[in-house]
């Protein structure tokens, strides 16, 4: 297995060294571009270089780059072995203005010596928008992104069952993410404020994957992420402000670190942060007509009224329950109680009103419960109740008149005795008050000073002193909390040992299981993960040669860097090539141990 191994890495050496004799380094552009246009200017090498010394790009302003990338292909013709490879990289550039500009030659460095490009002449022509001479360009978006990326889409919309309405009239709000590309996480989401509305939240399920859609000849994947009901409150033009938010996608990058493995297994996938635009929304509210009947209180959609009284005989200063049901659909929240013209001579106590609605908040119904006392005895009559509500799709006003009742109240027997006792909803009982009067005492009691007392005694301060300084320490320790968790880079940086023990001890137990491919994954996480976070080097950042400069730069012995290159090149072989691979596994995972400890040792010196 070793003999095979070693037959392969010569094959391979000796591809590299059958490339190097033939070193050719080229330069690639457009012959001509626009004004305050941008485009890329490509330099290749088909032997990886130590190093690059790009040209002067004077008359252009460079706005990215490089974008470093790479290709090899291998191939055994005859029993002759080929190879071919690029190492290229991308300078993005933007013309300030009109006239025709050289590109000189960018130089590689390989093995010491240096091997220059071709010169490239590039015409910029006046385009139909430019900038302003010496201003700054516009960045790219996501210039850690391949330029593959740029065919992604990924939007928000809010999609409105109707733009135009009455006053009070309920529309239904759906805000919706469209993807053409995988998202693996959503961050930062920002909903409008719905100023101008009463806006009520539909409770719907968290999506958990993308439903195909068509939008303008294009298919994307939607997901309905937020769902509204709104009740206009004015009248006149509406601007629903634009939702936003922050997503996550993988995006392929073409590998950044001098390493064989990284040429012979290509580029690699990283999450991407990406800001993700919504569009606003106008609505033409109309003013409700003219003419409102004097029983309108504000209710705008279908309804219907029915009125109940729990009993129709009753005794003077008895509690009787008057309830008033509006159901339908529309604004039911925002009705207010319709005038009811209860009898003189009744106690009459402010409603308590009650909504039941269904998950959109616009059908259900809205009960007025009155609590009526009839103080004298008597024949009365409630009448019905006048109801108004303006329908939108009829355009005009409709009244309902509710139910009416007559009443017999029998003279009780504390009629003119006094204040009855009344029990109804949410009312106390009425009391006679002055019997529950406690008189003061006129004994004259005498004091004396004791012999031993607590105040300014030791006791007394430790019991003032020991509460501050337990409330001192308790506000030291919580602001160093929330110091250290609010800051994600700190917080890694403090825990970066009991994370990667983590690690270590979910690696054994893979080790234990006998889960090769598992194991080896989760101590390459180990040994990425504790070099990040201890030294700061953001997930985008992270690369074999950023890591042994922090390494270097903090103090760590070169010993204990090239163990951490070893064990890394050991743990990413052993993945690909397992077939050829004779490690000794839990010796790989105690040398990872070991070197993890002796790192944390060299750093906190």
């Amino acid at each position: 297995m070793r003999t095979f191994f070693a037959s392969l890495l010569f094959c391979v050496l000796s591809v590299s060294a059958f490339g190097q004799s033939n070193i050719s380094a080229t330069a690639g552009g457009p012959r001509q571009v626009q004004t305050g246009a941008q485009f890329a200017v490509e330099f290749a090498v088909n032997v990886r270089p130590e190093s690059i010394q790009p040209p002067d790009f004077k008359g252009f302003a460079v706005v990215g780059g490089p974008m470093v990338s790479s290709s090899r292909n291998i191939s055994i013709v005859n029993g002759r072995m080929q190879e071919e490879a690029s190492y290229t990289y991308t300078y993005y550039l933007q013309g300030l203005r009109a006239g025709v500009f050289p590109v000189g030659a960018a130089t590689f460095s390989i093995q010491g010596k240096s091997y220059a490009t071709n010169t490239l002449s590039i015409e910029v022509v006046q385009g139909p928008s430019s900038p302003a001479s010496g201003s700054t360009p516009a960045r790219p978006q996501a210039q850690s992104a391949a330029p593959a990326a740029t065919g992604q889409k990924i939007f928000l919309r809010t999609l409105l069952d109707k733009t135009t309405v009455y006053q009070g009239e309920p529309i239904s709000a759906t805000i919706k993410l469209y993807s053409s590309t995988q998202i693996s996480q959503t961050t930062d989401a920002t909903f409008p404020p719905f100023d101008g509305f009463y806006a009520h939240e539909v409770k719907i399920p968290l999506p958990d994957h993308l439903d195909p859609e068509e939008v303008d000849g294009a298919t994307y994947g939607s997901a309905v992420i937020r769902k509204y009901t709104l009740f206009p409150q004015k009248s006149g033009k509406i601007v629903i402000a634009a939702p936003s938010m922050k997503v996550v996608v993988p995006q392929r990058i073409a590998p950044s670190a001098s390493s064989f493995w990284d040429d012979f297994f290509g580029s690699s996938v990283q999450p991407v942060e990406m800001d993700v635009p919504g569009t606003s929304r106008t609505v033409q509210v109309l003013p409700l007509p003219e003419g409102k009947p004097e029983s309108f209180t504000g209710a705008v959609g279908t309804f219907t009224i029915k009125a109940t009284l729990d009993k129709l005989q009753a005794r003077t200063n008895d509690a009787l329950t008057f309830v008033l049901t509006v159901s339908g659909s529309g604004n039911l929240r925002l009705i207010e109680a319709p005038a009811v013209s209860f009898p003189p001579d009744f106690e009459v106590y402010d409603p308590k009103t009650t909504v039941q609605a269904g998950a959109t908040d616009v059908s259900g119904y809205k009960t007025f419960e009155y609590l009526i006392i009839p103080r004298h005895s008597g024949t009365y009559s409630i009448p019905g109740v006048a109801f108004s509500y303006f329908d939108p799709t009829a355009r005009q006003y409709k009244t309902l008149l509710s139910e009416g009742f007559t009443l017999d109240i029998a003279k009780g027997e504390d009629q003119g005795t006094g204040p009855a006792v009344v029990r109804g909803v949410d009312r106390e009982d009425v009391r006679f008050l002055g019997k529950d009067i406690r008189y003061i005492k006129t004994v004259k009691y005498a004091a004396s000073r004791g012999e031993n007392l607590f105040f300014g005694s030791i006791a007394f301060w430790l019991w003032y002193l020991i509460p501050a300084l337990l409330s001192g320490a308790a506000l030291w320790w919580r602001r160093r909390y929330i110091r250290i968790y609010s800051d994600q880079t700190l917080r890694k940086h403090l825990h970066a040992s009991k994370f990667a023990a983590r690690r270590l001890k979910k690696a054994r137990s893979f080790l234990d299981a006998n889960q090769r491919e598992s194991f080896l994954e989760e101590l390459s996480r180990a040994l990425w993960g504790y070099l990040g976070d201890k030294l700061n080097i953001p997930v985008s950042e992270l690369s074999r040669d950023a890591a042994m400069q922090a390494l270097r730069e903090r103090g760590v012995s070169e010993e204990a860097v090239m163990e951490w290159v070893v064990l890394i090149d050991t743990a990413e072989f052993a993945r690909y090539a397992p077939a050829v691979a004779g490690q000794d596994l839990p010796q790989v995972y105690d040398r990872a141990v070991s070197l993890i400890s002796r790192i944390q040792k060299e750093l906190t010196k």
